[in-house]
């Protein structure tokens, strides 16, 4: 079996983008499915986005194929304007434009037909379907990443879809216990009549009755099924609630009730779209049944700076690099982001893939970001091959064939050794550098050099150790060039991994400041930096022997300045890096990390592959982890093209746990750590091991832990002087 680091372009497959809805709302070219754009290579209506290349969008397995060839759902595209006097959004001519004038940035959204669970589980037709629920299906929406319900099929009537139960979830609840279905209804049961085999329930609205329903299972499907309806939006006698209670028994002391199918929708809350309405900053410019399309109310001006976000809603923003960092140094790259610093659990996914119309199953940075994403990087992440890649291989001797084919697309088993992991140790300057503008003559002796090697390891940053990828040691901290951190005489900071730094004194009058950096209460060094000289006056460097290797370079900092405040000495500190030295991993072949084998060892380049077999779980509300935190989501069997094979993708999830807990935000550092490309909003609260409904942001590289109180220390100061080579320039990898 052939072992590459390979050279992945964005993964691309015929995309058609066409939205009918009227005259006002223009067509959409093809584009390659692609979640990056590099403003250098694409031009004006090149850069578009759908629920499969931005996870802030709604998002359901099950309707990919419709999703790529029906335009079904939410679109994100930009379209110039006859009379804006900026241009094209990304160009040959003009590629650095980064103004969206108002009007150009079109979202659009289409409703779509979904059966009930009711009625898709249970098999039934026009016929069957019990009376009070009204009929098979209805229609639904995404509107700004939620899940709506397009009342009698009208884009222009929304209500809220609350609660949609998994179709292998059911439901037990006890004589007098309540079930919270979201936004403030909840379903009780009053009493199990187990003899009669009936269950007397009622549903509530902020405490509030709304129903009381009676249910025999021991009847047929109507006698199972309990229907709301009330008046709404602009309709009436509409269905909002509906539920189905699957059998009643008697436990050891309680009467217990089993409920199935539910779904719910919040009759009371409808949104009536008008033309010309405003929301989250878009005006409606087309409100139709069939669909709508908004563009931009004003002017939009992107940061052109990785540390930078610019929002265009209440949660979506746009994230670019750096000027000139899109190909052949022209240019920038962009993509949106869903806002993820609010507590809730996000699925970062990466693009799906079809196993009836591909062969090719292959994942970058760009394309799933539970890689470690350097936005900056991204033109070498396609072209240069660096960083991490996943893809399947078959293997002569595999008893199961390919994953994916025309000839047997429903194929869910990957043997031993087919599923391939691949990573690559690149080149990075320090902050230091690159913003100072130092060269190799100029950098601060202990440095040691002017760039290091980073190694995405299973999606977090690492430092090859010497440029060796054999040997890696985790980045804990990389302060963003544009973020400053100003600490009082007495405080400490926290950088991660139990290491941090305590200011012990600031001599205002000489310019100096005094710190010690400590790990898990342990002091490690002293530094006594002055900010009145030159660079190397201002930066200490801290080295060890770790790994493999001798005198290497674990911490820096640049103290930029000290000054008095109306209590505190102050000082101010900058380009901090940080890398554990404590805990290296040395990787040799044949070793075994989260259930992969390494297979080839090198200091270009680590080759892993699958040590067991590996059986997808087809079936959209079931996971299949193939490492720790990363697992494969696919549809329900049949969901691919043609009614063939199913759709699979890589994804992670990635919690938030509270604002108190969550990191200071520094900015975006050049490097994410997971671009929590973001969960989505469940509609189903109980089974988000069931149900994830749409994917960073981002659990933040540059962000800062909580920091515990400073301790007094006593003085003393070390720096070690020994000068670091230069890294050997590495290679990429490709091993047969």
């Amino acid at each position: 079996m052939e072992l590459r680091f390979s050279k992945m372009t964005a993964l691309a497959g015929g995309l058609v983008f066409l939205i009918l809805l009227s005259p006002a709302v223009l067509a959409v070219g093809i584009t390659p499915r692609t979640i990056s754009y590099d403003t250098a290579e694409t031009h004006g209506d090149g850069f578009v986005w759908d629920a499969t290349t931005f996870e802030g969008f709604y998002y359901s397995v099950n309707k990919n194929v419709n999703y790529l060839n029906d335009g079904w759902g939410e679109r994100l595209y930009f379209q110039e304007d006859e009379g804006s006097s900026n241009g094209p959004l990304g160009s040959t001519d003009s590629p650095d434009n980064n103004i969206i004038d108002d009007s150009e940035l079109i979202y659009t959204t289409t409703p779509y037909p979904c059966s009930y669970k009711l009625v898709s589980e249970l098999g039934l037709t026009a016929d069957t379907v019990p009376a009070d629920v009204g009929g098979t299906s209805y229609y639904e929406l995404c509107w700004f990443g939620a899940p709506y319900v397009a009342i009698e099929g009208d884009a222009t009537q929304l209500s809220k879809l609350v609660y949609k139960q998994d179709a292998d979830y059911q439901k037990t609840l006890k004589a007098g216990e309540s079930w919270d279905l979201g936004s403030g209804y909840s379903l009780t049961v009053n009493q199990v009549d187990v003899e009669g085999d009936k269950v007397w329930f009622s549903l509530y609205k902020d405490g509030e009755k709304l129903e009381d329903g009676i249910l025999n299972t021991d009847g047929d499907v109507s006698d199972c099924t309990f229907a709301a309806r009330a008046d709404f939006g602009d309709s009436d006698d509409q269905l909002y609630f509906m539920t189905y209670a699957e059998s009643v028994f008697q436990g050891a002391v309680d009467s217990l009730a089993v409920f199935r199918y539910t779904w719910l929708i919040d009759k009371d809350n409808a949104l009536l779209i008008k033309a010309d309405d405003t929301y989250q900053g878009f005006n409606v410019d087309t409100a139709a049944e069939d669909g709508l399309a908004l563009s931009n109310d004003n002017s939009i001006t992107l940061n052109i700076d990785d540390g930078k976000r610019t929002y265009f809603t209440e949660s979506w923003y746009f994230q670019t690099s750096d000027e000139n960092k899109g190909t052949g140094g022209n240019g920038y790259i962009i993509y949106p982001v869903l806002d993820k610093s609010k507590p809730g659990t996000y699925a970062v996914r990466g693009i799906p893939a079809d196993t009836a119309s591909t062969s090719t199953f292959e994942w970058n940075p760009a394309t799933f970001r539970g890689f470690y994403y350097s936005v900056n990087k991204n033109v070498n992440y396609l072209n240069d091959g660096w960083g991490e890649r996943l893809y399947f291989q078959e293997d002569e001797g595999s008893s199961n064939g390919p994953l994916g084919s025309t000839d047997s697309p429903d194929n869910n088993i990957i043997d031993d050794g087919e599923l391939i992991y691949t990573t690559t140790p690149y080149p990075c300057s320090y902050k230091l550098v690159s913003e100072l503008g130092l060269t190799a003559d100029t950098v601060p002796s202990d440095v040691g050099g002017t760039s290091y090697y980073e190694l995405c390891w299973f999606g977090a940053p690492y430092v090859a150790i010497e440029g060796d990828a054999t040997q890696l040691s985790k980045l804990v901290y990389k302060q963003d060039a544009g973020y400053q951190k100003t600490l009082k005489a007495g405080e400490s900071w926290d950088l991660g991994s139990g290491y941090s730094l305590t200011v012990n004194q600031v001599d205002v009058e000489g310019d100096k400041v005094w710190f010690s950096l400590y790990k898990d209460g342990e002091k490690l060094e002293d530094g006594i930096l002055n900010t009145n000289g030159d660079v190397s006056d201002c930066t200490f460097a801290a080295r060890a022997d770790f790994g493999d290797s001798d005198d290497q370079l674990y911490f820096m900092t640049y103290a930029e300045s000290v000054f008095q405040g109306a209590v505190d000495s102050l000082a101010v500190f900058r380009y901090t890096w940080l890398i554990d030295k404590d805990n290296a991993l040395l990787i040799k072949a044949d070793d075994t990390y989260q259930g992969f084998n390494v297979d080839t060892a090198a200091e270009d380049g680590l080759a892993l592959s699958n040590d067991n077999s590996i059986t997808l779980n087809v079936d959209d509300g079931k996971r299949t982890y193939f490492t720790e935190s990363w697992y494969f989501q696919t549809s329900d069997e049949n969901k691919g093209t043609g009614g063939n094979g199913y759709i699979i993708y890589p994804s992670q999830a990635v919690t938030v746990e509270s604002e108190d807990e969550a990191s200071e935000n520094e900015g975006v550092p050049e490097s994410e750590v997971l671009e929590p490309a973001e969960e989505e909003p469940s509609v189903q609260p109980e089974t988000r091991e069931e149900q994830v409904i749409s994917e960073s942001e981002d659990a933040e590289e540059g962000s800062e832990a909580s920091e515990p109180a400073g301790e007094e220390k006593s003085p003393g100061f070390g720096l070690s002087t020994a000068i670091f080579g230069v890294f050997a320039v590495c290679f990429l990898m490709r091993k047969k």
